[in-house]
């Protein structure tokens, strides 16, 4: 099982719900407002720490690029 940090896990949780609501990703900014973090910076850290455990995919290029291993084909 993979052990988040409590900002880690509102991240993830941000990021899906939205995604799921949405249909697409949310923003850097987004996630910021959206988990109480100042900064961007900072959501950049959380959203490659979930990248590099694998929980998400981040496709380079793609402007709210993201999507969920087990939805790899659709890009939230």
């Amino acid at each position: 099982m993979i052990t988040l940090t409590k900002r880690q896990k509102d991240a993830y949780d941000f990021i899906k719900s939205y995604a799921s609501t949405k249909g697409y990703g949310p923003s850097y900014e987004e996630i910021s407002a959206g988990i109480g973090l100042a900064s961007k910076s900072s959501v950049h850290r959380l959203v490659y720490g979930l990248v590099d455990r694998g929980l998400l995919i981040k496709h380079q290029g793609v402007a709210r690029g993201y999507s969920f291993p087990q939805q790899e084909g659709r890009a939230a």
